[in-house]
């Protein structure tokens, strides 16, 4: 009874807030704060997708994207994090009081899910609350804050043995101690500019050769995807049987976690793989385009710390299915908000012009 309530009273909540995101929106448009092209486009292109796709992410991540969009983004970060560090501490504790099930979803790794859906669900979130701390902090960092992050870490390694998000996490601290120590040249280097900026788009298509290039019959592939758990198997197989769309298609996805059907195994643990596949390659190129312009943005802005971030999740899609779940990147929600700002100073410059 219970249960069905919460069930219930959430999805209360969800409606009311896309209505408040819906007014949100329309305000804005009204207001001329947000280009009513470049956010019509952006959210028919999410019904097309939600249409083919048959899966309605796409139009709540516009809306939310849309609304959330003309919020200064320091806040907006400060939120993500507020919010994502109470949901990890509320379910591993929840967990280890028997409140929820701590379930095992692989016997010969020995990986618990800590109270989450997932095994590397906690170790994903605390990636990100790592992330999004040195976004937002307005100090040094203290020996005491650095050995509670590395405590936290080695704990939940130790109990769900997701072993990229923690060699992650350890280098992204490293990363925070170095990046003091690099002159501001290297950082405004144009090279270094271009390379960052079309990173994204790089990694897509190196996933996809190297998905399309794997021979599960020769010795070096093979121990390749013994080392990333089975990755390239997975990734050839979902890229060669859904094959590539302009608008998306209908995947069930099934993996170790609470909610598994009854189809064969079939995750994709590559954001931009598993996105391309079932959202289609308009959709991906659209997001990749705002994660690039974001990182543009940041070096024009001299944001280092927020670059480093932002590159850090970039890879970090590679190995894990989080980087186009807003929940987990809010720099997609940046992204949009510069694109909008340059599309509407474009849009007055060209209204100056023709006045004159």
């Amino acid at each position: 009874m219970i249960n069905e309530m919460a069930v219930i009273g959430l999805s209360v909540i969800r409606k009311c807030v896309f209505i408040v995101f819906g007014c949100t929106i329309a305000n804005d448009i009204y207001h001329k704060r947000l280009d009513w092209k470049l956010a019509g486009g952006f959210f028919s292109l999410s019904v097309l997708v939600t249409f083919f796709s048959k899966n309605a992410e796409p139009v709540k991540m516009v809306f939310a994207i849309l609304a959330l969009s003309r919020l200064p983004f320091q806040w907006t970060l400060r939120d993500f994090y507020n919010a994502q560090r109470f949901i990890l501490l509320l379910v591993v504790v929840m967990a280890a009081l028997g409140v929820i099930e701590n379930a095992l979803y692989d016997k010969e790794r020995m990986r618990f899910g800590l109270g989450f859906d997932s095994s590397s669900t906690s170790a994903v979130l605390l990636f990100h609350i790592l992330v999004f701390y040195e976004c937002i902090r307005s100090r040094k960092w203290t020996n005491s804050e650095v050995y509670l992050y590395v405590l936290s870490i080695m704990l939940i390694y130790i109990a769900t043995n997701s072993r990229f998000i923690f060699i992650m996490s350890l280098l992204y601290l490293a990363a925070i101690w170095i990046r003091p120590h690099i002159k501001k040249k290297y950082w405004t280097n144009q090279w270094t500019k271009r390379i960052l900026t079309v990173l994204p788009f790089a990694i897509l298509a190196g996933s996809l050769l190297l998905f399309a290039i794997y021979d599960s019959h020769n010795t070096i592939w093979q121990s390749l995807n013994d080392l990333f758990s089975d990755r390239f198997k997975y990734g050839h197989e979902a890229m060669f049987k859904y094959g590539f769309t302009v608008f998306g298609q209908p995947i069930v996805w099934s993996g170790n976690n609470y909610f598994n059907l009854p189809v064969a195994y079939n995750y994709v643990d590559n954001s931009y793989v598993k996105f391309i596949l079932e959202f289609g390659v308009v959709f991906a190129l659209v997001y990749l385009g705002f994660i690039s312009f974001g990182l543009w943005n940041f070096f024009k802005k001299g944001s280092y710390r927020k670059i480093i971030a932002l590159t850090f999740l970039v890879i970090m899609g590679t190995v894990e299915s989080f980087l186009f779940m807003l929940v987990f990147n809010p720099f997609l929600i940046y992204g949009f908000k510069m694109m909008n700002d340059w599309v509407m100073k474009r849009t007055a410059q060209r209204r100056l012009e023709r006045s004159l």
